[in-house]
């Protein structure tokens, strides 16, 4: 059943990541990604992937979060969620890529990846937190 709160939360994953995502991908970061090769892999992105991409991840991250986070929960158990899921989702975006592309030094791209998924879902984890002890379930 798709509450208020569900669409809240999914709502909200798809705001903040494309907040955070520009900010650091293209704001903070944006030449080195361009140095290390990574903005050459394609030179217009197909935004349409990227969006896809992102709503899955908000769909996945939200029925996880309304399944086993009752509240009121502790904000530990709602980083530990979010940094949970949000650790396959990184790994594959940190690693894989750095694999299957000239990108070099291969690390850096793996270290900006790894520490903008921490940052990433750390605020969505408190996000949802705050979110769902606020927000009735029903």
């Amino acid at each position: 059943m798709i509450t208020k709160r569900t669409s809240i939360l999914f709502i909200s994953y798809i705001i903040v990541t494309f907040v955070l995502a520009y900010i650091w991908h293209l704001e903070l970061f944006g030449e080195n990604y361009a140095q290390l090769g990574a903005a050459s892999l394609r030179p217009e992105p197909i935004f349409q992937y990227g969006l896809l991409a992102i709503i899955t991840h908000a769909a996945i991250m939200t029925y996880f979060f309304e399944c086993f986070f009752k509240a009121p929960a502790s904000l530990m158990t709602a980083l530990k969620l979010s940094l949970g899921l949000g650790a396959v989702i990184t790994a594959y975006a940190a690693f894989t890529v750095a694999a299957k592309f000239k990108i070099e030094p291969a690390i850096n791209y793996v270290l900006l990846e790894l520490i903008f998924g921490v940052l990433h879902y750390t605020v969505i984890g408190v996000l949802y937190y705050w979110l769902c002890n606020r927000l009735p379930a029903r």
